[in-house]
């Protein structure tokens, strides 16, 4: 019983006392009795709260933590975990399980759609380049154009740069510039930096680097524009024997693919040495470049010439256009050739600009029409 309990009780006792005034003697000594019990019990619960004291909590740094912090150079480190399952060798390869056409010809466009390019955002947005007229479009989720920038000038390559950013190469022969654009509610241009050889096709970023193709090979600038290095065409020798040149046709998280516009394909890392090849002698050549420019793998299948396109599947299969060849070749990560997804009797003509649309998986295709080609994979 608590305190307050206890003189409740002793309160209602006085209160029957004074309310009967007809108690005889034995009820008058009882109700005496009961009060004289809870003063007793009030005394007790006293006297107890009393010796009870109160304990202080205090709280004190570790001043040897908050040090280890501060010297952190870290408190949370994430890393990239590479997927290690992959197809086995005897897998059949990828079919096309649908295929459709989509026309990404707007109203105000006075020539016939040149998709040179199509990249895709964190987010999912679909950015395709279209060079004849001078823009690049943003498409919905069914594909379709809802809106474009201006560009004044024909795009020669798109890759997306950032969350919510694409970069463009446009220009001349002699000069031109990479222009980044921001994709918000509307497209719009923001900054820009100058790059040599701007008239030529081909553009990709990796390993937060631009590689930028020009007339003797490839340049490579940092975000900032400023130029790292150049790789000029002697690299294809280490790709193939009969190169025609070097074109940055695309990239993944661990490989820059190079192609030597001829036989074969290389990837390559950053520090530019060639460690693996790929070959097929139904391919191109198409050197896998990682982070530090070595050449990791080369990829080669003679039924594909002028890769101008690389992309990567969910599971680590390559996807390579041919230009040149009007196919599409399909390889594994480990350089095994799984066989054609188009061939030259399908009719779709110098591929230039392809995408793996990883939120709905599909394989995006364009060339030089106004069909954006759509193909929903069956493995």
């Amino acid at each position: 019983m608590t305190i307050t309990e206890a003189i409740e009780q002793l309160d209602k006792s006085r209160e029957q006392i004074s309310s009967l005034e007809n108690l005889n003697k034995t009820q008058r000594f009882v109700q005496e009795k009961i009060q004289k019990q809870l003063l007793a019990g009030i005394e007790k619960l006293s006297i107890s709260t009393k010796q009870k004291k109160a304990r202080a909590i205090q709280y004190t740094a570790n001043e040897e933590l908050i040090e280890q912090i501060i010297a952190a150079t870290f408190l949370v480190k994430t890393e990239e975990r590479r997927q290690t399952e992959e197809r086995s060798p005897n897998k059949e390869p990828l079919k096309i399980k649908s295929k459709k056409e989509v026309n990404v010809k707007e109203k105000d466009d006075k020539e016939t759609c040149w998709i040179i390019g199509i990249c895709q955002l964190p987010d999912g947005t679909i950015i395709l380049a279209d060079d004849k007229n001078r823009t690049i479009k943003r498409l919905d989720n069914d594909y379709k154009v809802k809106d474009h920038c201006d560009l004044g000038s024909g795009p020669l390559g798109i890759c997306c740069s950032g969350e919510s950013e694409v970069a463009v190469k446009v220009g001349s022969s002699k000069d031109g510039k990479i222009q980044f654009v921001h994709i918000g509610a509307t497209l719009s241009q923001t900054r820009s930096f100058d790059i040599e050889s701007g008239g030529y096709f081909g553009l990709s970023f990796f390993a937060d680097k631009f590689w930028v193709k020009t007339v003797n090979g490839i340049n490579i600038y940092n975000v900032s524009g400023t130029k790292l290095m150049s790789i000029d065409k002697s690299f294809s020798n280490e790709i193939s024997e009969s190169p025609k040149g070097i074109f940055p046709a695309g990239a993944d998280s661990t490989s820059q693919y190079i192609s030597d516009m001829n036989e074969s394909v290389a990837g390559v890392d950053s520090c530019r040495t060639v460690t693996k090849v790929f070959r097929d002698k139904r391919l191109s050549g198409v050197a896998g470049v990682d982070s530090y420019r070595t050449v990791t793998k080369v990829l080669r299948d003679k039924r594909l010439s002028g890769v101008m396109a690389v992309s990567c599947y969910q599971d680590g299969i390559l996807f390579m256009a041919g230009f040149l060849s009007d196919n599409i070749i399909m390889f594994r990560n480990d350089g095994i050739c799984l066989g054609e997804l188009i061939a030259a009797e399908d009719n779709l003509r110098h591929i230039r600009g392809m995408c793996f649309d990883n939120k709905h998986k599909r394989l995006l295709v364009g060339n030089s029409s106004n069909k954006l080609y759509v193909l929903e994979l069956d493995d």
